[in-house]
């Protein structure tokens, strides 16, 4: 087959995947699985808002999902959000208990920008080997933000700084809902200036 024939057949099976009500095409989608014939839009299905996220289907469509599509989609954020859960201990094992089963699949960078994700230290220390996006984390991560429980903690962030080892000095320096203590200033030769900078 030529790369144009190819190219075609792509986008004739865009068209059909998404013509389709979503309710109509998943069954389908289902029990041609293991069609070869069958070249589903994976893209958008991983985006739909009425995909099954639960553990058997992702598990059932692992090899087909674009991980990267369903990190950030609607349905993840979904799942990922506090309030479709009845408490945080119901949230976190949930949370936990996806990130864990499909650890080899997320987008670790995309998942670094979901805000109820960034904003748990322990998720974030349970998974902290993983390819997290320590830019975004730095400038935006809830984490590093005084909680309930630093209330009587001063040295919170310095805790958190030796915790995370891969956080970024110079763009920490840089936020303004954070207050840096002197004290947290780094030794290295490289990062004093930024401290320095923002004290």
């Amino acid at each position: 087959m030529t790369v144009v024939e190819s190219e075609k057949r792509k986008e004739y099976w865009k068209d059909i995947t998404c013509k389709f009500p979503f309710e109509t095409l998943f069954p389908i989608v289902e029990s041609t699985i293991n069609l070869e014939i069958f070249e589903w839009d994976w893209d958008f299905i991983s985006d739909h808002k009425l995909l099954p996220t639960d553990i058997r289907t992702l598990n059932q469509f692992r090899e087909k999902i674009n991980w990267t599509v369903l990190t950030e989609a609607y349905a993840i954020k979904q799942k990922f959000n506090p309030d479709s859960w009845d408490n945080g201990k119901q949230w976190f094992s949930n949370v936990d208990r996806y990130l864990k089963q499909f650890e080899d699949y997320w987008n670790w960078q995309v998942l670094s920008k979901n805000e109820n994700i960034n904003y748990n230290r322990l998720l974030l220390q349970k998974y902290k080997t993983e390819n997290w996006d320590w830019d975004y984390l730095t400038e935006f991560g809830g984490f590093l933000t005084k909680q309930r429980r630093d209330k009587e903690n001063v040295n919170y962030l310095e805790q958190l700084v030796k915790q995370f080892p891969k956080i970024k000095f110079d763009i920490l320096s840089k936020r303004k809902d954070i207050k840096i203590d002197s004290s947290l200033i780094p030794s290295t030769k490289d990062s004093r200036p930024y401290f320095l900078n923002s004290l």
